[in-house]
């Protein structure tokens, strides 16, 4: 926290509101990533039953449903591992700006 000692007032509140947009984002990189690994997973085992299943959109909440014939199944696999990849370098990233505001925070009151 020493570092932060010679900053002015302003500046200080302008960073820690930079740290807060960074951590809301990260949030919500962490929040879509969690739903496409959820889809995509239930996606690929529609693909391999044969069954069509409903979900709800991410944003929106409504329902649509997924029909997994000419669906290409190697294309839905890759999503699923990048969405899983997204995943943990999100939660990388969210716990790493977590510990640094809650230090942050800590040295700041």
């Amino acid at each position: 926290m020493e570092t932060f000692k010679g900053l002015s007032d302003e500046k200080f509140l302008e960073f820690a509101l930079f740290l807060q947009e960074q951590f809301n984002c990260a949030l919500e990189d962490v929040e879509s990533a969690e739903w496409r690994v959820s889809f995509f997973t239930k996606a690929f085992e529609s693909c391999e039953t044969g069954e069509e299943f409903t979900f709800k959109r991410h944003h929106t909440g409504k329902p649509f449903t997924f029909d997994p014939n000419g669906e290409d199944i190697e294309g839905i696999t890759h999503m699923l591992v990048e969405a899983e990849g997204d995943l943990i370098e999100g939660q990388k990233l969210l716990n790493l700006l977590s510990a640094f505001k809650t230090t942050f925070d800590n040295g700041n009151n």
